[in-house]
């Protein structure tokens, strides 16, 4: 039993009540019987001395008797606003609380789910800040009104790990709520069905409020991204094609050279069946149809290079608001069309010709405006090494985070790409125009997968220069050579200053990059 039930001046005397914290969410029941009520801490009394104290306590009072079987535990990340109305509470509560007096409930006893579920403005702003989605399947199982209130909720993210299940989805009328579809198949040598995974077409035109668009591992059908035209509210596409895509999934191989538009090629001395339907579905990509995107993500493309730049092109100029960008080739299709004769593909010129394109493309006399990308990341086969071709596509004012993976491409038929010459010393790729305060004077996360030596020399004059614009920087790598850098000139522990920036940690195989905290002399 308790005497105080609002820490800002309750009820008085001790009442059973059940309750939610507006940062843990929790439900919890407790012995007596209260007017049915949400209300916050600070209301009525005492409003101006909690003002800075973020969202406030909330109390659900339930009168008794409360299902002994209806104690679930919420919890949730964010906090609950302040949107409370005098007008949901039983009248007379307002009077009681300003006076501070005792008073006995007499409203009549019933189902406590029952009454909870009545106030649906409460059940929709529960449900809302709820991430766990197994949580939200159990309560959309309390009663009918949990489930039409929660139901929207639970299906706002579909997250998909079993290919076997596009095939059923659908049919299910739920879809009308999803705003973020997510495909992603975690282990690559898993077996699927093509017919599972073509599924995925319709799956998408039956999501009209579908905002975010998330495929990793499979290959994509070819209807896809026409479909996904019917996803009015659509702001963000990833697609992830598999890092093997030619070979293990097209049967399309290094030494094929060029294919025609089906994936076939005239240097193919094996024919099956499975590949040419495999091709049929997967192998054709057109994402030009996509606009309106903020956050575009395209890893291992693939097939004839030289097709893709104008599809991208195309989302470039269709997709002004674009703000995050991440691009890489297929290490496979690099290697095969870097032997082309036709169309022989060129990392070092290719993300150029993009950005030129792009740059050319004017409509009327005026050439469209740079990008706003606060993020640009850079994967394998795309590399920025002209900045008068750079500039026409970002605006390098507003970049925030850059990515940069610059391992070698190499085979063992002779093909090779060196992202750094002479060792590991000379790059053509713009290091230092990223780093640089005067160009990219926002630039707060510098992350590469390997360090070389123009990224050392760099920071290295950095610190000699601008110690303030690298001091807030985060520089983040995966590998490091210890014989060519002077390791002392890296802080490898702790923190300075009460930074939260995560020290350069030690080995450098480790999953997470690494990241450069500091650069100091010996």
């Amino acid at each position: 039993m308790r005497t105080g039930l609002d820490p800002a001046g309750g009820l008085g005397p001790a009442v059973g009540f059940s309750y939610i914290k507006a940062w843990d969410l929790s439900i919890q029941r407790m012995e007596g019987q209260s007017p049915v009520c949400i209300i916050p801490r600070t209301y009525p009394r005492n409003r101006e001395c909690h003002e800075g104290a973020g969202a406030p306590l909330l109390y659900l009072y339930i009168p008794q008797p409360v299902a002994s079987d209806w104690t679930p535990s919420l919890r949730c990340r964010r906090r609950v606003p302040d949107i409370i109305t005098s007008h949901f509470a039983p009248a007379g509560v307002d009077e009681h609380l300003k006076s501070n007096k005792p008073r006995t409930p007499t409203m009549a006893s019933v189902s406590a789910s029952s009454m909870f579920a009545r106030t649906n403005d409460y059940l929709c702003l529960l449900a809302d800040q709820i991430e766990d989605g197994h949580l939200l399947a159990r309560l959309c199982r309390v009663n009918w009104q949990f489930n039409a209130n929660f139901t929207p909720y639970l299906y706002r993210r579909c997250n998909i790990v079993k290919p076997n299940r596009l095939a059923a989805l659908p049919s299910n009328g739920n879809l009308v709520y999803t705003k973020r579809l997510s495909v992603k198949l975690l282990d690559p040598y898993a077996k699927y069905e093509n017919q599972d995974v073509a599924a995925v077409g319709d799956l998408v035109q039956k999501m009209p409020a579908l905002e975010v668009f998330e495929w990793s591992g499979l290959p994509l059908p070819t209807d896809v991204p026409h479909a996904l035209t019917s996803c009015a509210k659509l702001k963000a596409v990833h697609i992830t094609y598999p890092s093997t895509i030619e070979e293990s999934v097209l049967g399309i191989g290094i030494d094929d050279g060029d294919i025609d538009e089906q994936g076939n090629s005239e240097n193919e001395n094996y024919w099956t069946k499975d590949f040419h339907q495999v091709r049929r579905l997967f192998y054709v990509q057109d994402l030009s149809p996509l606009t309106g995107l903020e956050s575009l993500t395209i890893n291992n493309m693939y097939g004839n290079l030289h097709l893709w730049k104008a599809q991208v092109v195309s989302i470039f100029q269709s997709s002004p608001a674009l703000r995050e960008l991440r691009l890489s080739v297929c290490e496979d299709a690099v290697i095969r069309c870097g032997r082309s004769t036709v169309y022989p593909f060129d990392p070092f010129g290719f993300f150029d010709t993009v950005c030129d394109t792009y740059g050319e493309a004017a409509h009327g006399e005026m050439p469209p405006a740079p990008l706003q990308l606060s993020s640009l990341c850079c994967g394998l086969g795309v590399y920025p090494s002209l900045e008068a071709s750079l500039i026409r596509l970002v605006d390098l004012s507003s970049v925030e985070v850059v990515f940069f993976e610059t391992k070698d491409i190499s085979d063992i038929g002779g093909t090779h790409f060196f992202v750094y010459d002479h060792g590991v010393d000379e790059s053509f790729i713009l290091f230092d125009v990223f780093l640089s305060p005067e160009k990219c004077p926002k630039l707060r996360r510098f992350s590469a997968d390997r360090l070389g030596g123009s990224i050392y020399a760099r920071l290295l004059e950095l610190k000699e220069n601008k110690p303030e614009f690298l001091n807030r920087l985060i520089i983040e790598f995966e590998d490091i050579d210890d014989d060519c850098f002077d390791v002392d000139a890296l802080v490898l522990s702790g923190t300075d200053g009460g930074s939260q920036i995560p020290p350069f940690q030690i080995p450098p195989s480790q999953i997470t990059p690494t990241a450069w905290r500091d650069i100091r002399g010996t």
